[in-house]
């Protein structure tokens, strides 16, 4: 009978999330991961069954993290626009700090695997999406507020949004300063008006 796992794994979990997001599934070693995690080898293989199997759910428990924090955010905020302008002005102020250069650990991975994994590549599609439905909220409260045009679909401009919030990410990666960054995101706003 194996032994019961004595370990918190959504901590372990995490902290194998922080070495796949800072060096990617291939670099990550699993010497790397269980150094991290605070596991021996036999925990690891029987909390997690492999690497792969590990990254899908650290990328999944990403996914859930962030689109919840998102929608915490968007349920608190004063207004649907201010929300997409607070949410794309963070990004572009922490652009200094080391944990924002790790740029978008779902990106990174659509970036790495680059659809040669079909099982990932479902997955980042559906992280995605999730993202994408929680903008689309944003927009139609912000439609109902009288801050974006009803002519413009919600759908369309959450998918607009992910899709900016990849690219500032992916600048701020790149070393780029807020300085850079603050003109392109009240360029992103305004274009929703």
């Amino acid at each position: 009978m194996a032994r019961p796992l004595e370990f918190d794994k959504t901590m372990a979990l995490e902290r194998a999330m922080e070495v796949f997001w800072e060096k990617g599934f291939e670099a990550a070693s699993l010497q790397n991961l269980i150094e991290a995690m605070g596991l021996s080898k036999s925990s690891f293989y029987q909390a997690f069954k492999s690497k792969h199997d590990l990254f899908t759910e650290a990328l999944n428990h990403y996914v859930e993290l962030m689109s919840a924090n998102l929608s915490r955010n968007l349920e608190t905020s004063p207004s649907g626009l201010a929300f997409i302008e607070n949410i794309f002005m963070e990004i572009a102020e922490n652009a200094p700090l080391k944990a924002s250069q790790k740029g978008c650990f779902l990106m990174n991975t659509a970036t790495e695997f680059a659809q040669k994994n079909e099982q990932i590549a479902l997955l980042t599609g559906n992280g995605l999406k999730k993202l994408e439905s929680v903008f689309a909220r944003a927009v139609k409260k912000a439609q109902a507020e009288g801050e974006i045009s009803h002519s413009k679909n919600p759908e369309t401009l959450a998918d607009f949004l992910v899709c900016n919030m990849s690219g500032i990410k992916s600048m701020v990666k790149a070393g780029i300063k807020p300085a850079v960054l603050k003109p392109i995101v009240n360029t992103i706003i305004a274009s929703l008006k």
